[in-house]
């Protein structure tokens, strides 16, 4: 059967066959940019996500190059005055040919949005830890502070009744500021702020 198509016919088979390989890389990079960004919403954000969106990028880049390489052989192959060199048939093999040529540039710009969509999910989530840590950070801040300013109020040099308690005095704050840590530690895991 192919030895029956015109010369014609079989070279836009062939370019056809051709562009069917951009479509395949398109549909790997796809499967890859899924799995990724499954990995980065299952996971906080690490580097080697990062390295994973990086080289998506440069492959969908390199197919976009190629592909706009090739852009004067489809686009020439559908003028018409090129045409008039083969037979009417060709014509509209041609004309069918570089609609999926530019079918197969459609496919690599989404590609390159998608692997703009994966790297601001990571950027997201990189931004989501951080304000995870930050919060935590804000509390540890909060509650060494809180301490510092127990213990300064009862290292002032007044008499008081509680000063001559000595070490059993020591222990009971000691206890009381341990106590209200645990208290605001579980509060705060509770509401969701460590």
């Amino acid at each position: 059967m192919i030895g029956a198509l015109s010369p014609p016919a079989l070279a836009a088979s062939l370019l056809d066959w051709h562009l069917s390989a951009y479509f395949e890389a398109v549909s790997e990079l796809e499967e890859f940019l899924d799995r990724l960004d499954e990995a980065m919403l299952a996971h906080s954000a690490r580097r080697s996500l990062l390295a994973g969106v990086v080289g998506m990028r440069r492959k969908v880049s390199q197919l976009r190059h190629f592909l706009n390489q090739q852009r004067p052989v489809f686009y020439g192959l559908s003028r018409p005055d090129f045409a008039q060199i083969f037979e009417a048939d060709a014509a509209a093999h041609y004309q069918s040919l570089e609609r999926r040529f530019e079918r197969a540039v459609d496919a690599v710009d989404h590609a390159r949005e998608l692997v703009n969509g994966s790297f601001e999910l990571f950027t997201t989530r990189t931004a989501e830890a951080t304000n995870d840590l930050v919060r935590r950070l804000t509390f540890v801040t909060v509650m060494l502070g809180v301490i510092g300013a127990v213990a300064g109020v009862f290292g002032m040099n007044f008499e008081t009744p509680y000063t001559r308690t000595g070490v059993i005095g020591f222990w009971v704050v000691i206890g009381a500021l341990c106590a209200f840590i645990g208290i605001a530690a579980g509060l705060a895991r509770r509401k969701g702020w460590i």
